[in-house]
């Protein structure tokens, strides 16, 4: 089996659309990777006052972001890593958030018999 990494990546949604084309240049994921994003609340500063939100849960402002989760093979990691930083710059000091993980395990599960 393709030993995978797993990319984390909190970035401003006005540069998502950037991101997952450069991915899909690329050829990532690849045959052997996934990728999923999600709607997040977290910490980067803000690019357009209509990012910003106040969390009761939390009792502090923070920034509507969203999350990338990106698995790929090992041997493309830093390809990958190199197009994510291009394209999630802003003007803003914390533009993006990356995280770096070695999953233990990955597995398709497969419908049918």
């Amino acid at each position: 089996m393709t030993e995978l990494r797993e990319i984390r990546a909190f970035v401003h949604e006005v540069r998502i659309a950037d991101i997952l084309h450069a991915l899909a240049a690329a050829g990532l994921p690849g045959p052997h990777g996934h990728l999923a994003v999600g709607r997040v609340q977290g910490t980067l500063s803000a690019v357009d006052p209509k990012e910003r939100d106040y969390s009761l849960a939390l009792g502090e402002q923070v920034t509507d972001e969203l999350r990338l989760e990106l698995y790929l093979p090992a041997e493309r990691l830093d390809e990958a890593i190199t197009l994510i930083e291009r394209q999630a710059r802003t003007q803003r000091p914390r533009s993006a958030w990356l995280f770096i993980y070695r999953p233990e395990q990955a597995r398709v599960v497969s419908g049918g018999s």
